[in-house]
């Protein structure tokens, strides 16, 4: 955290919309800024409220949201830029909601204060006219150090998208416990040029990574050119990585549904006879077959062949799902446990995130964190798998960065975080309002 007078006011002249001023006169005006240390879920104002101040992000990183059925992540802004700009200048009511996904460092200025600053500083008027524009094109570019977080708070697809356009040129770097790396999503100038994750790479990397709940941590390591040592690979750079993101979330979607019917993990497919009937399966699907076909005659399982074939296990799936349609495979398959859906679990934790995060300027930030504590050790001991979670050591929000993979893949993880949410909300009705 930035900590003395002296490094804010350098943070503001190089990176913020105040760059525009000498130092001296952003030094005069830090009385007018209030500090704001945010946790996950905390909401720094909503769709429709009125506008009553203006942002700047000093670390950490805000989500835009559009509060419309089903609401949905449209950006996220990162270290450096300011935003409830538009609202102020506009005079009009918040046009989106902007929330904290993991952590964030906000400078609140409120609205008497900018107009004052407007009105001493035209050219603080013309800087935030020309964020507001860039911004309004997809022009804007991303803060140094960029977009980094962990998964378990963001929204992959909307950080891709956030990249992607803001055309924006580097390595979206993903990795796992241990900072082991997992995945890479080299992008240049907002096209996605090469991916790799595990085993695959392409755009079965891409679909395969959108189809997982890890809560892996990333960054987004901005560069002037690609290293010449990433190669381009031509299926992925010719497409508009919309049409990916859009693919992949069908493809999460429908996968589940699909890893029941298989069995998934333990079902065998065993063939119908000797020598398939390969005039049943489709042109296109019909490489991705004569492969699956191979590792069948072994006797591997569903899951065995997921993980030795290059294709992400939506396509691996849906060809033996097809080959078994086409009476080209026999099912020994093994009754699947409960599949959950991506990310079925991390909605339940940010709403609660959110509700914890809104309680504490009421019930006091010790209150509410005290709350949170006490509800997981009680809930702990009927649902052990949340044993893996913790409480934010500086707010009174779930910090899941922690969290096992048996969190999200337990039967019992839904039901688990919501009785977490009922003991909560039940401990914090027995708090006194603060003050």
């Amino acid at each position: 955290m930035i900590q003395t007078q002296e490094e804010i006011v350098q943070f503001l002249k190089e990176r913020s919309i105040l760059r525009v001023l000498e130092e001296r006169i952003i030094g005069g005006l830090l009385p007018l800024f209030e500090e704001i240390t945010c946790g996950p879920g905390h909401v720094v104002f909503k769709q429709g409220d009125e506008a009553d101040a203006i942002y700047i992000i000093v670390e950490g990183s805000v989500e835009v949201i559009d509060d419309r059925q089903p609401p949905r992540v449209l950006a996220y802004l990162t270290s450096g830029d300011c935003f409830g700009e538009m609202a102020l200048l506009q005079d009009t009511q918040r046009t989106a909601t902007v929330r904290v996904p993991e952590e964030a460092v906000l400078l609140k200025l409120p609205r008497k204060a900018f107009e004052e600053l407007q009105a001493y500083f035209p050219e603080i008027t013309r800087e935030v006219t020309e964020v507001i524009n860039r911004r309004l094109s997809g022009k804007l570019p991303l803060s140094t150090p960029g977009l980094q977080g962990n998964l378990a708070f963001f929204d992959l697809p909307t950080v891709i998208q956030t990249v992607s356009g803001s055309r924006q040129t580097g390595v979206l770097k993903l990795t796992g416990r241990a900072s082991k790396p997992v995945a890479e999503i080299a992008v240049k100038q907002g096209k996605i040029v090469h991916a790799s994750f595990l085993h695959l790479t392409g755009e079965f990397a891409i679909y395969e990574l959108l189809a997982r709940n890890e809560s892996l941590d990333f960054v987004f390591d901005q560069r002037r050119e690609l290293d010449p040592s990433i190669p381009t690979d031509r299926s992925i750079a010719d497409k508009e990585p919309y049409k990916l993101l859009m693919e992949g979330a069908r493809r999460a979607d429908e996968l589940p549904k699909i890893m029941r019917e298989l069995g998934w993990p333990g079902g065998v497919p065993a063939p119908v006879s000797r020598q398939p009937d390969w005039t049943k399966i489709r042109s296109e699907d019909l490489a991705v077959a004569r492969k699956i076909w191979l590792l069948v005659e072994v006797g591997l399982s569903v899951k065995q062949i997921a993980d030795k074939l290059p294709y992400d296990r939506y396509t691996l799936l849906f060809t033996l799902k097809l080959m078994k349609e086409r009476g080209i495979l026999r099912g020994k398959y093994a009754v699947s446990e409960e599949i959950e859906a991506p990310s079925s679990v991390a909605p339940l934790v940010e709403a609660l995130n959110m509700v914890s995060a809104n309680l504490a300027p009421i019930l006091g930030k010790d209150q509410t964190r005290n709350a949170l504590v006490k509800s997981l050790v009680e809930a702990s001991q009927s649902y052990p798998i949340l044993a893996s979670l913790k409480v934010h050591p500086d707010n009174a929000t779930l910090d899941v960065r922690s969290a096992g993979p048996e969190l999200s893949q337990s039967k019992q993880a839904k039901e688990a975080i919501r009785r977490l949410a009922q003991t909560f909300l039940r401990l914090s009705s027995e708090l006194e309002p603060e003050g």
